[in-house]
């Protein structure tokens, strides 16, 4: 399972135990909300991240990502 560059440099900017939203990984890095979500998700689907579900927001559930 090879990682993108950019993957990659989400995944190390998540510490052990930090809570990390699409929101916090766009601003991180300058990214869209939308475009941040879809790294973390795949992160998640390749089993580099844990998800929870912290509630509704307007266009869904928002998710927390942890190490």
């Amino acid at each position: 399972m090879k990682l993108s560059k950019t993957q990659l440099r989400v995944l190390d900017s998540i510490q052990v135990g930090e809570k990390v939203t699409a929101q916090r990984i766009a601003e991180r890095y300058n990214l869209s909300s939308s475009w941040a979500s879809t790294l973390l998700k795949r992160l998640y689907d390749k089993s580099y991240l844990k998800r929870t579900g912290s509630g509704q927001k307007s266009r869904g559930i928002e998710f927390n990502y942890t190490k």
